[in-house]
C-alpha cells in the first residue's frame, strides 16, 4: 500500500522515514549507499535472458537521487524523474514508488532491531552473509510456501508456468540464476531474527504479497 503523497503537480513525497520516529539522518544515509538494483522492480529471474529494464531506465542511480527527482516536478504533472526518463509512464512510476517504500520499510525494520548498535555501515545489507546462508537452508520450504501463496508478489506475478519452473530450479540443488535471485530477494527484505525463527513459521513471506 502506497503511503507517499502524490501531489497534483506530479511530485511525490515519501513519508515513511519521518513517520518512523527513528534517526532520519541514518535512514537517509542508507539511501545514498544503495542504488536501484536493490529495489524489487524486476520480475524474479525464473527465465534466462531478461534484461533489467528498470535499472537501465534509472541508470542505477542511488535511491537518494531517485527520490529527489521524484520529489520535484515541472508543475504540469511530470516529476523530474519522468522528464529525464521518457520511458517512465504512470504505471512504472507507481511500481518504483511501491518498491522504494518496500525498501524503506526494510531499512526501518533493521534500524529498529539494532538501534544504537548500528555502526557506520550499510543498514540494508546488515547480516547479509548470515541471512543468505539461512535462506539457502530453508529454500525448498520457502519456495513451496510462495508457490502455494498466490500469484501476485511485489517481485512480479507468479503464474503456473513460473511456479513450476521455480520449483524445478530449486529442486536441482545446484546453484543457478533463479536460486541466486530468490535468495537475494528473501534475504534482503527480512531480518536475521525472522529467518532464525523460520521464514515459513513466522509467515514473513506474506510481506511479499500484494
Amino acid at each position: 500500500m502506497i503511503v507517499a503523497d502524490f501531489n497534483c503537480d506530479g511530485s511525490i513525497v515519501f513519508k515513511s522515514y519521518k513517520d518512523s520516529g527513528l534517526n532520519v539522518e541514518i535512514l537517509e544515509k542508507t539511501d545514498c549507499q544503495n542504488n536501484s538494483s536493490v529495489l524489487l522492480l524486476e520480475p524474479l529471474k525464473v527465465y534466462p535472458g531478461r534484461k533489467g529494464m528498470f535499472n537501465i531506465l534509472l541508470n542505477l542511480d542511488n535511491i537518494e537521487r531517485i527520490k529527489n527527482l521524484l520529489s520535484k516536478s515541472n508543475g504540469f504533472g511530470l516529476s523530474y524523474l519522468q522528464i529525464y526518463n521518457s520511458g517512465l509512464g504512470e504505471k512504472k512510476i507507481e511500481k518504483i514508488v511501491n518498491s522504494i517504500e518496500f525498501y524503506e520499510q526494510q531499512v526501518i525494520r533493521v534500524l529498529k532491531l539494532y538501534g544504537k548498535n548500528i555502526k557506520d555501515e550499510n543498514i540494508f545489507f546488515k547480516d547479509k552473509e548470515r541471512k543468505d546462508f539461512i535462506v539457502r537452508s530453508q529454500l525448498l520450504d520457502i519456495t513451496k510456501y510462495l508457490i502455494n501463496g498466490g500469484k501476485d508478489y511485489i517481485f512480479g506475478e507468479m503464474n503456473t508456468s513460473k511456479k513450476e519452473c521455480l520449483l524445478e530450479r530449486v529442486q536441482t540443488g545446484k546453484e543457478n540464476f533463479t536460486i541466486s535471485d530468490l535468495v537475494n530477494t528473501i534475504s534482503n527484505y527480512t531480518t536475521i531474527e525472522e529467518l532464525e525463527v523460520g521464514a515459513v513459521k513466522t509467515k514473513v513471506l506474506d510481506r511479499f504479497k500484494i
